[in-house]
């Protein structure tokens, strides 16, 4: 073989070799960069890839001493807080800044806001500290927690992990109640030699623990509400250990009469408005749905079913001034007084009763409304103001939405030492004009996805006030009262005028078409007063109750006195429509008379279907939730035609001679 051939097969083995090192690196590239994707997903951005800092681990022969805990609560939401704490003391010469932490990936996974934390207990010191995600096999990732300063020989440090966990609570029907399950693996997962791990979960509120079915029995104990599991001398863990391998706790409990099914919170707004003279009104908005091992068709026929709902609002409230509302008007509001302890001593909690019990599917929207008031919430220096609020209802659930509302006539300085507002899905600002255009507010919206209650904490607020802003609305509202004046001047010069020019012929006239105004206007109240006893009737006795066939009788003759009434109305009506002023009201009465008849009939018609079984109930209430918003907004349209009837008679045909 000549000597060129050689050098040419030798130059296309090198170049052989580079494609295939430049395509592993391309591999391993990609494959960082999915691992960093999926973390970012479902941790929460909680990783850093600070590369500053150089991780120095322990070996599995440096001496040390171990302990870990694994602490649990649970809260009446299903929402799992999870403490992972390593206390390491380093008995060695040899230093390290790092330990690492591995968990399951179907673990990891349902990880939300994961944080860590570290203190140098021998001088309770807090350590800055990062999370790094350092290596991923098939079944595991291990995360990297980083120091920023070296443990030396005789130091004692306390490095935790904090995170929330979603979805990891199943439940099942058993007998007369509901059993809830918790498993998870019992121990902190790291490659050092453990002197003791323990694991501890609390129960969520209004629950009772079922401690003989709970595994594994060994080093289990129960402390009051507490349940523990105690080892000692564990191997250091290896990653070739199988997931199924690995040892699992079963915590099981059921919650107390009544049983109140778990909730989950669908989307939750903080509407925060600040007024021109400096009041502050905070407006917190909740559309929950209720979990139940199967859906069902009647309130009456479910076992299960939620009442109310307990949530923390921005600050220390007067229960007097809490007013909570559905669609269909204001809720029952009962403080909850026994959890304002501790750090949530200057916040108000309350339990606000819904209309009608929650059962599993269903979904439902309140609102509740309350003002800021004094200190410690809000803080005022001469002009400006000071408010600490939590940017969202403090409630132990995860949030799929969640919308924060800043609405201010002044500009507003926040201040976010927790990097809360951060990375919103959604922000947008926009100025608003006020009522009669007299003050221009301006409007922040942040919006955000998958947050928990370790999410929410305290934001300042602060805002000045301007005279300024009073001063341009006094001058709007004094020119629209000189407008207003001068209006009704006009309108009563010319009223007068028109009064002068009734001749002696068409007073008797104006007389008769006075008394059937009147006659018109008394008879159409009462035509509405008999609209509003069938949708009272309907409402407490075919939607908060299970209709019987005796309800449609009795609805049936109060619609048989409507139309009785609505005859002796139709005829008044015709004959006042000789007067031009009074004849577009009536025709725009007419027209919201059929539409009412409409929306009528369809309620009754779905009613008699529901009574022959042909439509389900959750059906039947929707439906009829739906037409009744539609009824009422066609009554107050009638309401406000009636009042301007009324005007007229007051002003056009007081007293003719």
């Amino acid at each position: 073989m000549s000597m060129k051939r050689m050098r040419t097969i030798k130059v296309l083995l090198i170049l052989a070799i580079l494609a295939m090192s430049v395509s592993q690196l391309n591999l391993l590239t990609a494959n960082y960069r999915r691992v960093h994707a999926s973390v970012s997903q479902y941790a929460h951005n909680a990783m850093s890839d600070n590369a500053t800092i150089a991780p120095i681990f322990p070996s599995n022969n440096q001496k040390l001493i171990v302990n870990t805990t694994r602490s649990i609560k649970i809260s009446e939401f299903s929402l799992v807080s999870l403490n992972d704490t390593v206390v390491i003391r380093n008995l060695d010469k040899r230093k390290f800044n790092s330990i690492l932490i591995y968990y399951e990936k179907s673990l990891f996974y349902k990880l939300i806001n994961l944080r860590a934390t570290s203190v140098w207990l021998d001088k309770n010191q807090f350590i800055k500290s990062h999370i790094v995600l350092y290596a991923e096999s098939s079944s595991y990732i291990a995360l990297a927690i980083i120091l920023n300063r070296v443990i030396s020989k005789d130091e004692t440090y306390k490095i935790s992990l904090l995170a929330e966990l979603d979805g990891v609570i199943s439940f099942m029907e058993y007998e007369d109640t509901l059993r809830f399950y918790l498993n998870i693996t019992r121990d902190i997962l790291i490659p050092l030699h453990v002197n003791q791990s323990i694991t501890q979960v609390w129960p969520p509120l209004y629950s009772e623990i079922i401690d003989t079915l709970m595994t594994p029995k060994e080093g289990f104990g129960v402390q009051g509400k507490k349940v523990f599991w105690k080892t000692k001398d564990l191997a250091p863990f290896n990653e070739t250990v199988k997931v199924s391998d690995l040892v699992r706790i079963s915590y099981v409990y059921r919650l107390k009469d009544p049983i109140q099914l778990p909730l989950r919170v669908l989307y939750a707004e903080r509407d925060i408005k600040i007024t021109a003279n400096g009041d502050v009104k905070v407006t917190d908005t909740l559309r929950i749905t209720a979990f139940a091992p199967e859906k069902f068709t009647s309130i009456e026929n479910s076992k299960w079913k939620t009442e109310s709902i307990v949530l923390g609002l921005a600050g220390k409230i007067d229960e007097e001034k809490i007013v909570a509302r559905d669609n269909f008007g204001s809720l029952k509001v009962v403080e909850e007084k026994t959890l304002e302890q501790g750090k949530f001593e200057n916040y108000t909690f309350v339990r606000v009763s819904f209309r009608n019990p929650l059962i599993g599917g269903e979904s439902y929207e309140i609102s509740i409304s309350y003002p800021i008031e004094g200190e410690p919430s809000i803080r005022r220096d001469n002009d400006k103001f000071y408010l600490n609020i939590p940017p969202m209802p403090i409630i132990n659930a995860s949030i799929n939405v969640f919308k924060l509302v800043i609405n201010s006539v002044y500009k507003v300085s926040i201040e976010d030492n927790g990097n809360i507002l951060q990375n919103p899905s959604y922000m947008k600002t926009r100025y608003i004009k006020g009522a009669f255009l007299i003050v221009s507010y301006e409007e922040s919206d942040y919006v955000y996805s998958d947050i928990c209650t370790s999410m929410n904490r305290v934001i300042k607020l602060s805002f000045s006030l301007d005279p300024f802003v009073l001063f341009n609305a006094f001058i709007i509202i004094f020119e629209y009262l000189f407008i207003l004046i001068a209006a009704i001047v006009l309108t009563a010069r010319i009223i007068g005028k028109r009064k002068l020019a009734i001749t002696f012929e068409e007073a008797p006239k104006y007389r008769v078409l006075r008394e059937n105004l009147i006659k018109f206007i008394a008879n159409y109240e009462e035509y509405l007063s008999i609209e509003d006893e069938i949708i009272t009737e309907f409402q407490e006795k075919a939607i908060n109750k299970r209709p019987v066939a005796r309800v449609a009788q009795s609805l049936a003759a109060k619609l048989e006195d409507l139309r009785k009434k609505k005859s002796i109305v139709y005829d008044y009506s015709e004959k006042i429509k000789e007067d031009p002023d009074i004849a577009p009201l009536i025709d725009k009465l007419a027209e919201l008379d059929t539409k009412t008849d409409l929306v009528r009939r369809k309620i009754f018609d779905d009613l008699n279907r529901f009574l022959r079984g042909g439509m389900k109930r959750t059906e039947f209430v929707r439906e009829a939730n739906l037409s009744l918003r539609e009824l009422l907004r066609n009554i107050n349209g009638r309401k406000r035609i009636l009042n301007s009837l009324r005007e007229i008679l007051i002003i056009k045909y007081s007293k003719t001679a």
